[in-house]
């Protein structure tokens, strides 16, 4: 899987905005390992049929990825998963209604992304059981070739201790957001 792919052909960003299809990436991206469309229709509380059609939607574009099938009580179970762990809208122009829709599911995925890390954070916490806690944030001022920088240096980051390497490292969980305001 990459780390992060560039989505910049605007019907493939129309199609993978789809509010449905974004809910099928936020199932795909909560779980470890890859998943079929009736586990992602179990965990969506939908029926696996409209799960199968935004699937084959987000495969067309390579945004999904069959990874194995295994045999499942005389049935091929197909796991699906991500073809990266970010993707990265890099289309300058897109009609006004993709461009709202891509703003609103931002919105929503931030919002989600949010409200779980602060519970986690705070579950955490309440617990006593951290071995250490930093919470900060602050405005910084950068050029859009800093802020690129800044971004690729914090993806540089986490791959490197993405995985434990050994029994010593802990967990430790990170949440990093940056938006730049150009009302200012």
């Amino acid at each position: 899987m990459l780390t992060v792919k560039e989505i910049s052909d605007p019907n493939h960003i129309k199609l993978m905005v789809d509010e449905k299809r974004q809910e099928v990436l936020r199932v795909l991206r909560n779980q470890d390992e890859p998943m079929t469309v009736k586990q992602i229709a179990d965990e969506l509380g939908v029926k696996p049929a409209n799960v199968h059609f935004h699937v084959k939607k987000l495969e067309e574009i390579d945004i999904l990825h069959m990874v194995r099938t295994e045999e499942v009580h005389g049935i091929i179970a197909k796991y699906y998963e991500p073809t990266a762990m970010i993707f990265k809208l890099t289309c300058k122009e897109l009609d006004p209604g993709t461009q709202m829709q891509v703003n609103m599911n931002f919105a929503s995925a931030a919002e989600i992304s949010f409200e779980k890390e602060k519970q986690k954070f705070i579950e955490i916490s309440q617990r006593g059981q951290s071995g250490g806690k930093r919470l900060s944030n602050s405005d910084i001022y950068l050029t859009r070739e800093e802020f690129t920088e800044l971004n690729d240096l914090i993806d540089g980051i986490i791959d490197k201790y993405r995985y434990q390497t050994n029994e010593k490292q802990a967990i430790h969980h990170m949440f990093f957001s940056c938006i730049t305001d150009l009302s200012e």
